[in-house]
């Protein structure tokens, strides 16, 4: 499941259980959207998901050079070891900023 609620001009995706195809899908229609609005500071905290599939990793790609196309950022939160590690095999772990906390990845974004 993915939510988004703002502070300030911050979105905050909050994705919740397994970032599978479903959840990837509207996690990058709802980041395309604010991007086409003009939005384009993300934070993704993924703090409450155990398991990334190659479609959500692929949708937090997509989200990234869309936010940097746009002089914007993105900021991911809380990955669990599992997904760090899949982050890592595919290649991408050192393309993502990661922090630990939501303060942390807003005062990045502020």
């Amino acid at each position: 499941m993915v939510s988004l609620e703002f502070r300030e001009t911050i979105a905050i995706f909050q994705v919740i259980g397994n970032l599978d195809v479903s959840d990837a899908q509207s996690l990058e229609e709802m980041g395309r959207n604010l991007i086409h609005q003009g939005k384009c500071r993300f934070l993704v905290d993924l703090r409450g998901v155990p398991y990334l599939h190659s479609s959500g990793a692929r949708a937090l790609l997509v989200l990234l050079r869309e936010t940097k196309a746009h002089q914007g950022r993105m900021v991911l939160v809380g990955l669990q070891p599992k997904v760090k590690k899949t982050l890592e095999i595919i290649g991408l772990g050192e393309i993502f900023e990661v922090v630990d906390s939501v303060d942390d990845a807003m005062a990045i974004l502020e």
